[in-house]
This record gives structure tokens, sequence and C-alpha cells, in this order.
């Protein structure tokens, strides 16, 4: 009976189905948009296993949200989309990470536009802050956000150093 369970819980646990449960982001001082042109992509970052940001021409970046957590976009070298007449729409499209050969269809739920380099920093430690709250305090997700944090508040005293010195 002990092996069973053992057994099961196992194969639960690489089919996923104990990975971490989809987050519920909202980003209000972003916005919202519907699709993009999926010919404009020219990179992506993950910024964990369910937020891609995706860039696509000079300052313009868009933060996807997805369906559900998917570790694979964390270690994939490339990323496919659907696509409907060139266009990626949110609640229609699917990512795909390109790295395994079971290629699992996440679909997208959000998109929101990002301009800039400060609001693309901004984004990503919302998408860190966000995480951690929905988490336990010792997750990986809160780890993650506290590492971030750490980064932005060591850049911030050198930013503020070179401006000095240029006035």
């Amino acid at each position: 009976m002990k092996q069973l369970i053992i057994t099961l819980c196992l194969a639960l646990a690489t089919t996923g189905a104990l990975a971490n449960p989809p987050i519920n982001y909202e980003f209000p001082e972003l916005k919202e948009v519907r699709d993009f042109r999926k010919n404009n992509v020219n990179g992506w970052s993950a910024v964990n296993e369910q937020v891609l940001m995706v860039s696509a021409g000079a300052s313009r970046n868009y933060l996807l949200v997805l369906s559900r957590p998917d570790r694979d976009l964390l270690f994939s070298q490339a990323l496919a989309f659907t696509d409907t007449q060139g266009r990626v729409s949110a609640r229609f499209d699917k990512v795909y990470a390109t790295n395994s050969n079971i290629r699992m269809p996440n679909s997208i739920q959000k998109i929101y536009e990002v301009r800039g380099r400060d609001q693309v920093k901004a984004a990503r430690l919302a998408v860190h802050e966000q995480a951690c709250a929905q988490s336990e305090q010792d997750s990986r997700a809160c780890r993650d956000y506290h590492k971030a944090l750490e980064k932005i508040q060591k850049e911030a005293p050198e930013e503020n150093s070179s401006k000095e010195g240029q006035s």
C-alpha cells in the first residue's frame, strides 16, 4: 500500500499536478491590450513560470500572463505562438515552449503593453511581488522577489550618483 501511494505521488509530481497553482496577476498601472503583431517579435524572456516579457521593437514590450505555470518556459531556447492573421491575441492564442518533445499549449490570459526600460523593470518587480504575495513566504517566488528587489536597490544609488555627476 505504501509503495502504491509513493508511486502515485511521484507520478503526480512528474506530470505537474502537484505544481504551483496559477496566480491571478493584475497590473492596473499597465495598459491591457487585445493583441500584438507576431512578426514584430524580436526577443523574449521568462519573468517566471507563468509570465513572459516579449520584445516587439524599440522600447515596446508586451507582458504575457499565461493561464498556468509552465516550467519548460524557464529553460526553453525558443517559443512558438499560435496566431490569427499574424496577430497574437489574449484568451485565444497559445504559447509553446519548444525545448521538449511534448509541446503543451499554454493559453495567453492577458497581454499588457510595457513601454520603456523603467516600466519593464517595474513590471518585472510587480510580477515577483504578486507571486510572492500569493505563495508561501519561503517559496521560490518570494526568494525571486527579494532578489529582484535587492538588484533594483543596488542599481538605484548608481543611477542617482551618475545623474548628480552630470549636473
